[in-house]
């Protein structure tokens, strides 16, 4: 029994290295020698069992093969190798690709990089002129789309980026710029006036007020006239003349008789502020000289009496040589103690801050009649109003510093722009009667008698 099985045993090995080819599908037979006998009960019926379960053993590797693809029939052994060596192949060109496509990709990045990097640089550039203009609404973006349609700039996408990193600010004009110009001087002539090409000249004659300066600038498109006036009534602006002032803010126009007529360049839509500095360092600091300034401290003036005082000299009369006259008597005034003739009573200054009864409001002409004017009424106040009420030219400032003698204390024009003079109340009275009397256009000469009242000592 024990030689049968044995001999059992080695043809169990046999069997089973014959059907172990197919790795995937190995074939194990477990026996439990206790139970041999009792399962088995002689060798030959064993052999027979093995043979059946062989039998579905080949079954099943039969159906194995049936489900491998058509062309591929190899045993696994022979095919894995095959696998292994077309992965390492097929590794080694997807690396190879992967390299090309990220050479080309830096390649690509490099150039558009050395474009914008020259085009930043303006290597290379002709040097073309273009005039660009800059309005309120244009953005960084617009700037841009601009500066490349008029051939300044090559490469928008650089310029924007290079903007918005140095968080470029653009100031509204017309610009007459060239494309040689790299990005930062760009940048730098659109910031400033420099390089704009829309100057405006204006003329502001003498004895325009402040309102009148305004709705010129306005009118020729410098800057609007409410936000020139709200910068010239601003407390910090010109320090050293609103500290000279002293009733700085009792005043309706902070630097009325310090905007110095004259012609000045500004440009379209230029900053109040620059407007302001404009009339004050290339007007009123020219033109009031030292010796306008030593003058004025010798008669014990300060500047600010000076303006006051031409101001109103200016809207009394436009003659040079006549100004003087009118100084002279409006100081006889001033230093007179006689009654009623320490009033100025200058009718110019009666509508203050309004040029004329026609351009104040209605609803204030009774009130103005009623009080003789309000605080600026040299009717109703002694002595000079609180500041000046027009901006005089030079002649008005001369004359003041430099008035002609005489022992006049009243005068009067006729509408003609002729003026008789008068030493007293009554003389004063047929001057105006007489004045009054003249028609227009017509030349006419005060009754004989009363010329040498008229005349100068």
């Amino acid at each position: 029994m024990n030689e049968n099985k044995n001999d059992w045993i080695d043809d169990q090995e046999e069997h089973t290295e014959d059907y172990s080819t197919d790795k995937s599908k190995e074939f194990q037979i477990s026996i439990d020698e206790d139970k041999l006998d009792e399962v088995l009960g002689s060798a030959e019926e064993f052999d027979e069992a093995f043979i059946e379960s062989a039998d579905a053993d080949d079954r099943r590797n039969e159906n194995y093969r049936t489900r491998i693809p058509r062309g591929d029939r190899r045993r696994p052994e022979d095919r894995a190798p095959r696998k292994k060596r077309r992965k390492k192949k097929n590794g080694c060109l997807y690396k190879m690709i992967y390299f090309i496509v990220i050479c080309l990709v830096s390649v690509i990045i490099s150039q558009i990089l050395i474009s914008g990097i020259n085009d930043m640089l303006a290597v290379n550039k002709d040097p073309t002129e273009a005039t660009i203009v800059i309005t309120e609404e244009d953005t960084i973006k617009t700037v841009a789309d601009r500066l490349e349609e008029t051939g300044l700039i090559n490469e928008k996408w650089f310029y924007t980026l290079y903007a918005e990193l140095t968080h470029a600010t653009y100031r509204f004009g017309t610009y007459q710029l060239d494309a040689s110009m790299d990005y930062e001087a760009l940048n730098t002539y659109l910031s400033s006036n420099l390089k704009r090409t829309d100057i405006i000249k204006i003329t502001f004659p003498e004895g325009f007020s402040t309102e009148q300066v305004a709705a010129r600038l306005e009118k020729m498109e410098v800057c609007k006239a409410d936000a020139f006036i709200e910068a010239l009534n601003k407390a910090d602006l010109n320090s050293e003349y609103v500290k000279a002032m002293g009733n700085a803010s009792a005043r309706p126009y902070r630097l009325e008789g310090y905007l110095f007529p004259d012609t000045y360049e500004f440009y379209k839509n230029e900053d109040p502020v620059t407007v302001i500095k404009k009339f004050l360092n290339e007007g009123f600091r020219v033109r009031i000289t030292q010796e306008i300034l030593d003058k004025a401290e010798e008669m014990e003036y300060s500047i600010d009496q000076v303006l006051t005082l031409a101001s109103i000299i200016q809207k009394e009369v436009g003659d040079p040589e006549i100004m003087k006259r009118i100084s002279g008597i409006f100081q006889n005034r001033l230093g007179n103690n006689a009654e009623g003739t320490h009033f100025l009573g200058s009718d110019p200054t009666f509508w203050y801050p309004y040029a004329s009864r026609e351009t104040t409001p209605p609803n204030l002409v009774e009130e103005f009649a009623e009080k003789g004017g309000l605080e600026y009424s040299t009717y109703r106040f002694e002595g000079l109003p609180p500041g000046p009420i027009c901006n005089p030219g030079l002649d008005a400032i001369r004359a003041v510093l430099f008035p002609e003698k005489s022992n006049d204390l009243y005068f009067v024009s006729d509408i003609n722009g002729k003026f008789y003079y008068a030493t007293n109340h009554a003389k004063h009275e047929q001057n105006v009667r007489f004045a009054e009397s003249v028609p227009k256009e017509e030349s006419s000469e005060p009754e004989d008698d009363l010329v040498d009242e008229l005349q100068p000592d």
